[in-house]
């Protein structure tokens, strides 16, 4: 990993949550692919989904589970970054090369390692921004309006399937992210990271803090739980037809029960 603030920064979210786990830099090959020949639809995306066929025979269901798992390392990934160090990479897609295993996002490795922040907040930063307002726009337009909305739409162009239900994906991408965080941090740190983490949701455009809502769990063995307003699929394909824990076709109290067995939880 090069010496780079960006790569100091991936060290630091890696110690706290190490399925957020990213890289700098990598060399064009086959196991790595652009994310920027994923946001048009094509061969790659084409083959993408293809390599879901054998697990998830459902389009649907595959093309659902895709989004959700692309989100988790590209918005997941960069967002966490911001909150655990105030810096974050750009998430353009031309910025960004994924790596799939069993056909699914497992892996990234930002090309440039620029990042951007709040100065004079941080002395550390490529991008001076001049305060968390402008950092968001910025964050935006790379992230969104050059990455996930082509994304979603590449991937509405090769499946039919629902433009809520992608981004509900999206929404529950990003707030296990945050929840995963969120369990890393000592007890007295947790209210205040739950703030800004409430404040970087509510930033985002498609309106994904509405797309569920955060329960607090109290209490020593408590938590920060995302519960949906939409449902992933999964289920279909489950032969006993189980669903995850926030699915949002549970009623809140067996949903919530579920969220205090996972808290209880060795």
């Amino acid at each position: 990993m090069s010496n780079t603030p960006l790569a100091d920064d991936i060290a630091a979210l890696q110690t706290l949550v190490p399925h957020l786990a990213s890289e700098v830099g990598s060399e064009p090959s086959e196991e790595w692919i652009s994310c920027a020949d994923l946001v048009r639809p094509g061969r790659a995306l084409e083959s993408f989904l293809a390599g879901l066929d054998a697990e998830i025979p459902d389009r649907i269901v595959a093309a659902s589970v895709l989004v959700q798992g692309y989100a988790l390392r590209i918005l997941g990934s960069s967002l966490a970054l911001w909150l655990v160090t105030g810096r974050m990479p750009s998430a353009d897609a031309a910025n960004i090369r994924l790596m799939t295993m069993g056909g699914l996002p497992a892996r990234i490795a930002w090309v440039d390692p620029t990042v951007a922040g709040v100065a004079p907040q941080d002395a550390r930063v490529d991008i001076e921004l001049r305060d968390e307002s402008e950092l968001f726009d910025w964050y935006r337009a790379d992230a969104f309006d050059r990455h996930l909305d082509p994304f979603i739409e590449a991937v509405r162009g090769e499946v039919r399937v629902g433009r809520d239900l992608l981004w509900g994906n999206v929404g529950a991408a990003i707030g296990s992210a945050f929840q995963s965080l969120d369990a890393a941090r000592p007890q007295r740190e947790r209210k205040a990271f739950r703030a800004i983490a409430t404040r970087a949701l509510a930033r985002l455009p498609h309106d994904i803090h509405r797309r569920g809502s955060f329960f607090e769990l109290d209490g020593d063995r408590g938590g920060w739980f995302w519960e949906r307003r939409s449902c992933c699929l999964v289920y279909q394909c489950d032969p006993d037809r189980q669903k995850c824990d926030a699915c949002s076709l549970l009623r809140p109290g067996e949903r919530r029960a579920r969220f205090a067995n996972a808290a209880s939880a060795p």
